[in-house]
Order: C-alpha cells, then sequence, then structure tokens
C-alpha cells in the first residue's frame, strides 16, 4: 500500500559486469577523485610515502641520508631523558627544530624509539602538507585544480623521498602550507572573529617555521606582513597592523631579533657558509664531484639510541646547526655581492642538474630524473607570477614566501646535495603559482582557438 503524497521509486537494476570494468571505472574513479581533490591527494600521499618507507626500512635500515641518524638520536636520547651529555650544538639544534622534534620525541614516548615510528611520523607531516597545498589550491582556484597541486605534490619524486625517511623537511612543508592558507584566509575575513581566527593560526605557523630555520621564518613574517595590504577592504587597518606584529616580533623567541635583525647583521658570511657547506659535502658547488654516493653515511658518524650525538655525531650536528644560522645578506662584499653571486646561485640551485649533464654519480643521475619536472614548474610558476594579480590576496603570501626562500637558498647553498633538498621548501608555493600559470595558458588558448580570426 502507498500512503498519499509518498513518491515511489522503481528499485534500481544492478549494473552490468561490463559497466564494472575497464574504462568506466577510472571515469568514475577520477570523477569522486575531481569531487573530494582533498582526500585524493591525501590517500596518494599515504600510498606513496608507504611504499618508499617500507623500502627505505627493508633495504636500508631507516637510513638512507647522513642527518637521518642525528634526528633519530636526539629524539631517542630526549625521549628517554638521556641528553646530560649533550654540547650546545646539540641542544641549539634540538630546540632549533622543535617544531620536527617535538612531536617526534612525544612520538617515541608514546610508541617507543623505532625508525618505523620516525618515518609513519614523517610521511603523515608530508601528507598534511600536501593536504593543505590541495586545499588552499582549491578554495583558490576551484576543485579541479586542487586535484591538479596536491596530486603535483604527493607524487613529486623528492617530495616522496625526503619524506619517507627521518629528517625534518616535512615539518617545514606542512607548516608553510599552512601558513599560506591562513594568509588566503585572513586576507577573505570580513569579520573580527575570523579575522583573529586567521591570523592567530598565521602566526603558529610563522613561529613554528621559524623553529625549523630561523632564516626561513624571517622570510615567513615578513612576507605574512606584507601579504595582509593585500585581500579584501574590510579590516584591513587591522589587518596590516596584526601583520607588522608578526613580522616584528615573531623572529624575537628563535633569537634572530626584532624582524630578524639580528639574523641579518650578524649571520654568517655567505661566502665562509657557502665554501665550508662545500668542502663538507661530496657534491660541492666548488670541488670536483666524486663518484661515490654522497648519501651513504659512515658508521662513525651514525648514533645509536643510547649513544649521544654530543659525543658520537657533534660534527654533523655542528654541520646541521650551520646550515640553520646563514644570514641571508650579510658576508664578504654585502648586498652587492650577494646581487652578484645569484644568478650564479639560481642556476646552481634552481636548474643544476640539467638532464643532459654526464656524471658517475647515481644520486646526481637520479635527481637529473625530476629536472624537467621542476623547469616546468618554474616555467608555469614564473607566469603565473605574473598573471595573478586578480588573485594576490590569495596567492601573495605563497607567492613571496616561496619567492624568498628560493633567493636565499641561492644565495647560501654550497652543495648539490642540500640544495636540491631545501628548495622543496618553497614547492607548495610554486605548485600554487603554477596551476595559476597553467590555468591562464589554457583560457588563453581557448580564446585564441574560438576566435573568428582562428576560424
Amino acid at each position: 500500500m502507498v500512503l498519499p503524497g509518498a513518491v515511489t521509486t522503481t528499485p534500481a537494476r544492478p549494473a552490468p559486469a561490463s559497466a564494472l570494468k575497464g574504462p568506466g571505472v577510472l571515469r568514475r574513479t577520477l570523477m569522486h577523485a575531481a569531487e573530494r581533490p582533498v582526500l585524493a591527494s591525501v590517500a596518494l600521499a599515504l600510498c606513496a610515502r608507504l611504499a618508499v618507507g617500507t623500502i627505505v626500512l627493508g633495504l636500508h635500515h631507516g637510513t638512507l641520508f647522513g642527518d637521518d641518524p642525528t634526528y633519530f638520536g636526539m629524539a631517542a636520547q630526549a625521549a628517554s631523558g638521556h641528553t646530560s651529555t649533550w654540547n650546545s650544538y646539540t641542544h641549539w639544534l634540538y630546540l632549533h627544530t622543535a617544531t620536527y622534534m617535538y612531536p617526534l620525541t612525544l612520538v617515541f614516548k608514546v610508541f617507543g624509539a623505532s625508525k618505523a615510528a620516525a618515518i609513519s611520523y614523517t610521511g603523515l607531516l608530508a601528507t598534511c602538507a600536501v593536504a593543505l597545498t590541495a586545499l588552499l589550491a582549491q578554495r583558490t582556484l576551484g576543485r579541479p585544480w586542487g586535484l591538479v597541486a596536491g596530486t603535483t605534490m604527493a607524487l613529486l619524486p623528492s617530495s616522496v623521498l625526503f619524506s619517507s625517511v627521518i629528517l625534518k623537511d616535512a615539518a617545514g612543508w606542512m607548516v608553510a602550507a599552512g601558513a599560506a592558507l591562513a594568509s588566503a584566509e585572513a586576507n577573505r575575513s570580513r569579520t573580527p572573529g575570523r579575522l583573529i581566527l586567521t591570523l592567530f593560526a598565521l602566526a603558529v605557523c610563522v613561529l613554528s617555521i621559524t623553529f625549523q630555520r630561523s632564516s626561513s621564518g624571517v622570510i615567513a613574517a615578513w612576507a605574512a606582513a606584507l601579504a595582509t595590504a593585500f585581500g579584501v577592504r574590510a579590516l584591513r587597518p587591522a589587518r596590516v597592523l596584526a601583520g607588522v606584529a608578526i613580522a616584528l616580533l615573531i623572529p624575537l623567541p628563535s633569537g634572530a631579533g626584532l624582524g630578524g635583525v639580528h639574523l641579518l647583521l650578524h649571520g654568517e658570511s655567505l661566502t665562509a657558509h657557502r665554501a665550508a657547506a662545500s668542502a663538507r659535502a661530496q657534491t660541492g658547488f666548488t670541488t670536483p664531484r666524486p663518484t661515490t654516493s654522497p648519501t651513504a653515511p659512515s658508521p662513525t658518524t651514525i648514533p645509536s639510541a643510547t649513544e649521544p650525538p654530543a659525543a658520537t655525531n657533534s660534527g654533523d650536528v655542528s654541520r646541521i646547526a650551520k646550515e640553520d644560522t646563514a644570514g641571508p645578506v650579510s658576508g664578504h662584499g654585502g648586498l652587492l655581492g650577494a646581487i652578484r653571486y645569484l644568478p650564479t646561485g639560481v642556476d646552481r640551485v634552481l636548474l643544476q642538474p640539467v638532464p643532459w649533464t654526464r656524471t658517475t654519480d647515481s644520486n646526481v643521475r637520479w635527481a637529473k630524473l625530476e629536472e624537467p619536472i621542476w623547469y616546468l614548474l618554474l616555467a608555469t610558476g614564473a607566469i603565473g607570477l605574473v598573471v595573478s594579480w586578480r588573485l594576490l590576496g590569495w596567492v601573495a603570501y605563497a607567492a613571496m614566501f616561496s619567492l624568498g626562500e628560493l633567493v636565499v637558498f641561492s644565495l647560501a647553498e654550497g652543495n648539490f646535495g642540500t640544495a636540491f633538498r631545501h628548495r622543496d621548501e618553497a614547492v607548495s608555493g610554486l605548485i600554487l603559482l603554477s596551476c595559476v600559470g597553467t590555468r591562464w595558458i589554457i583560457r588563453r588558448a581557448r580564446r585564441v582557438s574560438s576566435s573568428p580570426a582562428a576560424a
């Protein structure tokens, strides 16, 4: 019996078996991914990092790069309370990588010190970065571009590799993407409550960047301040005032000084920093590249979970600490010298190794495979930077932070291996700008093809 006013429905017929196979399944999967770009990107990121992390654990015992044991050893010792023998560099490094190290220490306290737990934690940080990047692109350009941005970051080879080992980089990607999203939402805010919430999130993310790398924190703080000048007109004076406060005050806890002035004026000489980084590495820019792998750690530099880095790995701890303290414009020749070196640094950090480079180093050969993807991101990102004036409120922070990071790394890096890893800290913003540029190219091509002259 059917009640009056009730809607009758015909039972759905089961789909034929042929409809569940072939292109139909792929098409439906892509449609579902386009409808949920953040979720799809997260799934890809998790799968890729689970696969690579398992390989690293199985074939390399969880250690692939020379810095892996340093971070693992510090977290294990901090979790067990064995820090009394740490030297000043170790204490400094632990504090100034707190965004990565403090949660890792908590993970070790809860689950025990294991490389599997550390790699899983790092992979989750990178997955969060992928989700935030996809969400920012979706909010700025629409769902399809959210999927493009999220998928690109989820599957970028260097991003997958460096977040499938025990390195701090993934934490930096996450808070950088979070700061970009918070800045964009602050620039959209039309009510005091929403503005306060988004600015608080922005300040927390910038502070977290500061305790990943001091120079990056200064760049993030000023990018946050300058970005507040864009966006909606509502509450703009309050937004700009808060941005200036972030720029001046956030660098203070890390010792960078008011607005980062101490780091800018008294940081390590860039010339000396590059020379030292080049001399310490087997892929130095100013020394011949060797034929041996630069990533194979020496047994004498690997601290165990029961041996303090201060005793067994002080050289590595000192090196990592120095990598974090280079002043962006200090050094022999000052600002003029930095400007003269910049083209060389850009070539070394952003363009090398070119795909046709002949080398016997297996790591350089693997890196060459990613360079065409990187060149495409740089080209479309440059177009996006030029044509993004209508979207400045949403992309200003990401653009300024990524550009600032790439410039500083171009001035400070002294070896290929570190440069190749560090430049990924700007990849979230670069991917967003690349999506902006690619969308402009597609729209331009469609207008040209549909114009009367083309017909």
